[in-house]
């Protein structure tokens, strides 16, 4: 996790580069000789970062582990960031948003999430739109990549968990060794996540080249997973709308009604911050659209 708020304000685009460059090429791998290792090692890495903070995630054997630990730091601290694989991102990048421009599945999330997370523009909580997202990635040049994964790159603050079968002494010190004093010059503060109840809002979204249309409802709840009443909305949310087929949601709307070709429901609350999510989507035809809205309600 990197950086604080005011720290990152606009810096969101970049930071997303940075963290797809990780696994792109280092002063000692190409990217085609990073994934030769990985496969040598027998071993599945993922790498990334944004504008709060960077993952690695490994699967590997005992006897790997040490191998692709040492590979993994040098993805981390050693990334050289070649210009034709930035520019190569890029423009996979921006390809991805441009399919998204007409997709309703992703025009509905992007506008949920707007209302449901009200940040201003430059803050890296913002949620963009697509056209803004183009917008932004264009503008992102290679030397704004280094001087972010510059700044802010390093091992102040960080968590580690291992689950399987290892040696946690030997593993301790290998990482001790390999991130011990990487350190970043930007002092971490964590980019808290708030409860901020808006008014209830329809929005309706044109896609006239789309033969089906997507629903979605959302609302924040002012909730933590250690709250007492989470375990009861853990399984309510299951019951209504998370045990798919069987849930009230899908029974209802999909099998008795035939509303809908998939609904569900999600529930989720941080381990951090008093915030939650519940939210309701389905997938239907726009005609009954007034219909699905009276059987979900």
């Amino acid at each position: 996790r990197l950086g604080s708020e005011h720290s990152l304000r606009n810096q969101s685009a970049v930071a997303s580069m940075v963290g797809g460059m990780l696994m792109r090429g280092t002063s000692k791998h190409t990217r085609q000789q990073i994934t030769d290792e990985l496969n040598r090692l027998q071993a599945r890495v993922r790498v990334n970062g944004s504008a709060t903070g960077a993952t690695a995630s490994i699967e590997t054997t005992r006897d790997k582990l040490p191998a692709v630990m040492t590979l993994v730091a040098e993805l981390l601290r050693e990334s050289n960031f070649p210009v034709s694989e930035f520019e190569l991102l890029k423009q996979e990048r921006l390809a991805a948003i441009e399919q998204q421009r007409s997709e309703p599945q992703s025009l509905a999330m992007i506008a949920l999430q707007k209302q449901l997370n009200p940040y201003p523009k430059g803050d890296v909580r913002y949620v963009s739109s697509t056209e803004e997202s183009i917008s932004e990635l264009n503008a992102v040049t290679l030397d704004q990549v280094k001087s972010f994964y510059k700044q802010f790159y390093g091992a102040n603050t960080g968590e580690l968990s291992v689950i399987g079968d290892f040696d946690p002494a030997a593993l301790k010190k290998q990482v001790t060794q390999l991130f011990g004093h990487w350190e970043a010059p930007e002092k971490f503060e964590r980019v808290a996540s708030l409860y901020q109840p808006q008014p209830a809002i329809n929005q309706f979204i044109e896609t006239p080249d789309k033969a089906n249309a997507v629903y979605y409802a959302g609302l924040q709840l002012q909730i933590r997973d250690d709250d007492a009443d989470y375990p009861a909305l853990v399984l309510a949310n299951y019951m209504l709308g998370g045990g798919f087929l069987n849930s009230r949601l899908a029974v209802r709307v999909r099998q008795q009604e035939g509303l809908s070709y998939g609904i569900g429901s999600q529930f989720n609350a941080s381990s951090l911050d008093r915030l939650g999510n519940f939210m309701v989507y389905a997938i239907y035809a726009p005609q009954n659209l007034a219909k699905l809205e009276l059987a979900i309600k």
